[in-house]
């Protein structure tokens, strides 16, 4: 999807700015709100530790539940003894996220969740989520297009 976007012309392209490890990852949040025009950062790890209120993030795109790494060992074995302990990491880690595009109470911004795992997550562990996390949450779902592989909400 980012390689067709890059794809699109070099007007389009410059508009692109990769965070492609955690040294760029200020020079990008600097050169993100310095731009004149609008930019979208491509990022694989922007849910903590960023400030962008306001118009600097009116939308973000999350590909991923963000489940802690079972490959870590630390993070294995502790999902291994307590799984309610891995289901709050993960919810934790979403909500983060998801603050990232509303940072006041007059700001707004849209997440996209693309990982249909998020369903599944939700089902299950409902009640680790904030109630204005599962209002969005359902208000997204109840709206959503419908296709080949799912019905109205």
């Amino acid at each position: 999807l980012v390689a067709d976007l890059a794809g699109r012309g070099p007007a389009f392209s410059r508009r692109l700015i990769w965070v492609e490890s955690a040294q760029a990852k200020t020079r990008a949040l600097d050169q993100h709100r310095a731009a004149a025009t609008p930019t979208v950062l491509v990022s694989p790890s922007l849910r903590e530790g960023v400030d962008l209120p306001d118009d600097f993030l009116r939308f973000q795109v999350v590909t991923k539940m963000p489940y802690p790494d079972l490959g870590d060992p630390w993070t294995a074995a502790r999902q291994s003894r307590d799984p309610r302990w891995y289901a709050l990491e993960t919810a934790k880690a979403l909500v983060q996220a998801y603050g990232r595009s509303c940072r006041h109470a007059d700001d707004h911004g849209v997440t996209y969740l693309l990982d249909g795992q998020f369903e599944r997550f939700l089902a299950h562990y409902r009640a680790l989520l904030p109630a204005w996390f599962l209002d969005a949450a359902h208000s997204a779902l109840r709206t959503r297009l419908p296709d080949a592989s799912s019905e109205w909400c």
